[in-house]
Formats: structure tokens, C-alpha cells, sequence
């Protein structure tokens, strides 16, 4: 049995509180933090709301989305201490709201930058997010770190690589966040990659792909190219036991409500079977 995550970043942050009713009418189980992630205060009391009105509508918190511990990689300690201060707040919100965790990425190079030697920056991220291991450990939560598409530049690109780094930190606290997309665009088999992983699992995001012109090339699962049948049968298999949450762009001519219940329909149409 599967539950879905919602990221409320589909619904402009005014009207989040609104569509949480029809969310869970519509088959969702949690909800997924995002506007939080964006890395602005102002957003943690939104967050707290969000939180008090989803148990309302019956729904669960799956994680917190954060864009990125940026300054994770930087040869500058005080850089790093400030990306790593800043995540602390959001993990201590992951256990205010009962979340799984908190999903990130290990940096995203900026262009303009020199960025530092691949296994320097490693190292450092790898100092970085050790250090977020001990805190999650401490407060009883858990951090999720999703490899990217490699045209974001990230360090840690595929399941397997994120999986291995992982396993180097020896940290429970860490894990993996598997997403189709990144997967597919980096010609990782993301149902073998994600077997592979098993132990290091914690967290799954499915998004799709869509090659045709003019249209987005990462649209909400059901709606482009990614056999999401196998998906959800790997999902299974591995004995995953988190929540899905769902990413993507809206299709046109559709209202994000109305593309919500339409990936319920669609990927129910794969395989997925709901808790009751």
C-alpha cells in the first residue's frame, strides 16, 4: 500500500489551506512541505498552519522539500555553518509536524563561481551533511538527499552515487531520496538503481518526463513517458513503507486540483493501490 504526498508548492501558498479537503477527497494521504524550502522565514508560520489545517483535513506531513543546502561544498567553513544553521529549523519542524524528514540536494554549483575540485567538494559535503546526520539523530528525524539531473551541476547525480555516499557517512539519519525524473534524465535504470539502494532508501518522489516540443519536459507523473507501472511494482517490491509524493509541472488546461486527482486516477490505472 502506497500513500501519496501533495507538495503544497502546486497551489499558490494563499490558497494552500483551501485545497486541503479536496486533496484528501481526492486520494491523498500527507502533504509535502515546499514553500518552507524556499529558505524564507517568513514561511516557517505558513509551514506551522499548513501543518495544523492538513491534520484537520485528515492528512499526514510526508517531508519537508528544501531547495538546497547551498554553501554546503564551499571551502569557506563560515559558509558552510551558515547552510548548515539554516537547515536546523526545517529538521526541527520535520518532528514538530510528525514529517519523515526533510529532502534537500548536496549544493548546486553557481555558475559564476570557481567551484573546488570534485573530491574536495566532496569532503566537504560530506563534513556538511555528517553534521546534519548527528542533529537529525538527536531530535528523531531524518534527512533526505535526492541526486539530481546532472544539468544542475550537482556532486551526487545518480541513486547508486547518492546511495554509496550514504553509506560512507554511516549514518541512519541520512538517506536517499529516489526520483524518477532525475533517474530517467541521467540514464540511471531508476527500478534496478532503486533495488540496488534498498537500505539507504527513505524517501521517493515521482515525476515524470516528457520529450515533445514546446511542452514541460517534467510534467506530474501520469501525464509524459516514465513507465510508472514498474515503478510502483519496484516500489513494492523493495518494501518501501514511506509515503510517494508527487512532482511536476500542470498541464495545460488543467487546474492543479484537477491534475492532482488525475495522477490518482492515473497511476491507481498502474498498479497503485491505496491504504483503505
Amino acid at each position: 500500500m502506497i500513500p501519496l504526498s501533495c507538495p503544497d508548492m502546486l497551489f499558490p501558498v494563499e490558497e494552500v489551506a483551501r485545497v486541503l479537503p479536496k486533496l484528501k477527497a481526492a486520494g491523498f494521504a500527507a502533504i509535502e512541505l515546499a514553500w518552507v524550502g524556499c529558505g524564507r522565514p517568513e514561511y516557517i508560520p505558513l509551514a506551522k498552519e499548513t501543518v495544523r489545517r492538513s491534520r484537520d483535513a485528515g492528512l499526514e506531513i510526508g517531508a519537508i522539500w528544501v531547495y538546497g543546502i547551498r554553501g554546503a561544498c564551499s571551502p569557506a567553513a563560515a559558509t558552510r555553518r551558515f547552510a548548515l544553521e539554516r537547515m536546523k529549523p526545517l529538521l526541527d519542524l520535520a518532528v514538530e509536524s510528525n514529517a519523515g524528514g526533510v529532502v534537500t540536494i548536496d549544493h548546486r554549483r553557481e555558475p559564476e563561481a570557481a567551484p573546488a575540485a570534485r573530491d574536495e567538494a566532496l569532503a566537504y559535503v560530506g563534513e556538511s551533511f555528517a553534521e546534519l546526520g548527528r542533529y537529525a539523530a538527536a531530535i528523531g528525524t531524518k534527512v533526505f538527499l535526492e541526486p539530481l539531473s546532472r544539468p544542475n551541476r550537482p556532486l551526487l547525480d545518480t541513486i547508486e552515487s547518492a546511495a554509496e555516499f550514504c553509506r560512507g557517512l554511516g549514518s541512519p539519519s541520512v538517506m536517499v531520496c529516489a526520483d524518477t525524473y532525475h533517474a530517467h534524465c541521467n540514464g540511471e535504470d531508476f527500478n534496478a538503481a532503486l533495488a540496488r539502494a534498498k537500505p539507504q532508501i527513505g524517501y521517493i518522489h515521482f515525476s515524470d518526463f516528457c520529450s515533445a516540443p514546446g511542452k514541460p519536459d517534467r510534467p506530474l507523473p501520469g501525464f509524459g513517458e516514465i513507465n510508472f507501472a514498474e515503478a510502483i511494482r519496484v516500489v513494492e517490491a523493495v518494501d518501501y513503507r514511506g509515503v510517494v509524493a508527487i512532482e511536476g509541472a500542470v498541464p495545460d488546461g488543467m487546474t492543479a486540483l484537477e491534475a492532482c486527482a488525475a495522477v490518482v486516477r492515473r497511476l491507481r490505472g498502474a498498479g497503485l493501490r491505496q491504504p483503505s
